[in-house]
């Protein structure tokens, strides 16, 4: 079983360059454009099945591998 002890500290791209990105000026954005790069982050990850950024996972196994290798997700 590999469960996710701590997600990531901050997304790929700040709230600030997404904004300048998509030249939105109006603070009543931020919530929403942050939602959709948390968002985006995560569709990603699920779909290539790897992080874009420091996580912290915990893998536990009820025995150990005959051959004595774990194979990491």
């Amino acid at each position: 079983m590999t469960q996710r002890i701590s997600g990531p500290a901050a997304e790929p791209l700040t709230l600030a360059e997404a904004k300048d990105f998509l030249r939105l000026t109006d603070p009543s954005t931020d919530a929403l454009v942050g939602a959709l790069l948390s968002a985006a982050r995560r569709t990603i990850e699920s779909a290539t099945g790897r992080v874009l950024m420091t996580q912290s996972w915990r893998l536990v196994r009820d025995a150990w591998p005959a051959s004595g290798l774990f194979l990491l997700p």
